[in-house]
């Protein structure tokens, strides 16, 4: 089968273009034809599939727009775009936009969401989607470093807690910094790092920790997992299962709106001060056990699959080739 992935940009601090990119290469995998495109109505027209992803812009726009003007079946994927939270932001631009985009999901034979949580924000945003179908996407397991160096007297008396994300209210750093404050831990605040530079930051801290007021995936907490690093979330992010799989601390309280800031502070304390009464042997068996998880849990295999079958769900029984 012929896919081609439609997004408005490919750079490498952008989460969309990542997902795009990982469901890529999955897709070849299976032996799929595969192609990421901004605009290219060439490609369009000789696809069997098009995946659109994001929202708010034109490239998508026009993406749904070929899709449909050429009959070819359609998958869109908004990767949180429709979060009552992020709709806050630059709310008047999105309110004289969101017409176009009710219309791309109604266009949609399949929306992809990310979590169970982002099913509810796609049905508040556009009523009459056809179909959503929940598939978080996967994740790839780097190999292990084989030897670390050792750590300073500093560091050994202090964890290192590393964050690594944009710097937006959204995402909670002021809640972070503040929770910090006075705790026996570093904090390393870090936004637009890739490769070995990224790597080198995961390699030297003891956790993770998302703090984000609202999230549909949070793609960065299956990075850390896949490294072998334990997490600290919060109750806004689909992550509250690492308690559950023994690999991290989830702080509560921000999935509701209502929450004080400081009772977030506080709560996000709390899970930091057993971050750091946590002996770093247990927390490299938490993040062992994280690794385990995401392994059995986030392949990308799978995510493909998933995506695929849902997809011919809605088709005729012909459509049940595409798997």
């Amino acid at each position: 089968m012929r896919i081609v992935h439609v997004l408005a940009g490919r750079q490498a601090w952008n989460g969309i273009a990542v997902l795009a990119r990982g469901f890529a290469r999955a897709q070849e995998a299976l032996g799929h034809s595969v192609r990421l495109v901004r605009f290219s109505p060439r490609a369009v027209a000789a696809a069997d599939l098009v995946q659109v992803h994001g929202s708010w812009t034109w490239p998508v726009w026009a993406g749904v727009l070929l899709a449909v003007l050429f009959r070819k079946k359609l998958v869109l994927t908004p990767s949180g775009s429709y979060d009552p939270v992020r709709l806050a932001y630059h709310a008047w631009k999105k309110r004289l936009a969101a017409p176009v985009d009710r219309w791309c999901l109604r266009r949609a034979d399949l929306v992809q969401a990310t979590s169970a949580a982002e099913v509810a924000w796609i049905r508040a945003f556009e009523p009459r989607v056809k179909q959503i179908a929940v598939v978080p996407p996967g994740q790839d397991l780097p190999p292990l470093p084989s030897a670390l160096p050792a750590p300073s007297a500093t560091v050994r008396a202090q964890k290192r807690l590393l964050y690594l994300g944009r710097r937006h209210p959204l995402k909670g750093l002021d809640i972070l910094e503040a929770a910090a404050q006075g705790l026996p831990l570093e904090l390393d605040v870090q936004s637009h790092v890739f490769g070995e530079e990224k790597e080198a930051h995961f390699a030297a801290c003891d956790a993770l920790c998302l703090p984000s007021l609202s999230e549909n995936f949070g793609l960065v907490v299956a990075e850390a997992l896949a490294r072998g690093k334990p997490v600290v979330v919060t109750d806004a992010t689909p992550w509250e299962g690492v308690e559950a799989h023994r690999c991290g601390w989830c702080a509560r309280g921000f999935a509701a709106p209502e929450t004080p800031r400081q009772a977030r502070v506080e709560s996000l304390r709390r899970a930091l001060a057993a971050f750091c009464g946590t002996p770093r042997r247990e927390c490299e068996a938490m993040g062992a056990r994280g690794r385990v998880w995401i392994c059995r849990s986030f392949p990308w295999g799978r995510a493909a699959r998933k995506l695929l079958r849902a997809l011919a769900q809605t088709t005729s029984p012909e459509g049940q080739k595409m798997v």
